[in-house]
């Protein structure tokens, strides 16, 4: 723009400055692609692993991780069968097995239950002899294998003479199947690996009437 040596100079000193300056904009696009580029690629793992901390994080702020049994228990009379299920903790899920020895399909379901108290830990599994219970010869004769579900106190399920369903000789993952359909066990599958607490639901309908009520 000028032409005497000075303005040469002047000239050459704002070429610099500009051309210093565009250096710094384009640093500063720079790291701002970066961040970017940081944020929006991340692996679809590192996705996939926040979810499943998000979700343990909501599941124990739910409550979900509460007291832990991981056996069947057994009851031995009607006192100890009330105390199982009134005085248990309100959102403890309780399953009782009712059977009786050498019926058919009772040994397959106390199998069964060892096998699902450990992979629902915070389900109370129990078990009660028929004849313990004080129910009527006619149930311990046709009623058994039963399942009776409480929680709160209250009756969710009423599942009698299981062999109906299952047959004589069935698997532990027939009667979760079972459970799971009834509203009994969360379906364990929609949860990540992490998560093994599980909660019964409150949604069910009874199998049967019989003289168990």
């Amino acid at each position: 723009m000028n032409t005497g040596p000075k303005g040469v100079i002047k000239d050459w000193q704002r070429f610099k400055q500009l051309e210093t300056e565009q250096r710094r904009e384009q640093e500063k696009e720079r790291v701002a692609l970066a961040k970017k580029l940081a944020i929006t690629c991340r692996s679809h793992l590192d996705d996939e692993k926040e979810k499943k901390e998000n979700l343990k994080k909501y599941i124990k702020v739910k409550g979900y991780f509460r007291k832990q049994f991981g056996e069947v228990l057994s009851i031995g009379n009607g006192e100890e069968f009330l105390d199982a299920v009134d005085k248990e903790e309100k959102e403890v899920t309780v399953i009782i097995h009712v059977f009786e020895s050498g019926a058919a399909g009772c040994e397959a379901m106390n199998g069964c239950l060892l096998s699902l108290a450990k992979d629902y830990p915070d389900i109370k599994f129990c078990r009660l002899h028929a004849s313990d219970a004080g129910l009527s010869r006619k149930f311990q004769g046709t009623g058994v294998p039963a399942l009776l579900v409480y929680k709160g106190g209250q009756m969710l399920g009423n599942f009698v003479r299981l062999t109906d369903e299952f047959g004589d000789d069935f698997f532990a993952s027939d009667v979760e199947s079972f459970l799971i359909e009834h509203g009994i066990l969360l379906d364990r599958s929609i949860l990540p690996p992490g998560v093994k607490s599980i909660r019964g639901s409150s949604n069910t309908k009874s199998h049967a009437d019989t003289d168990s009520d």
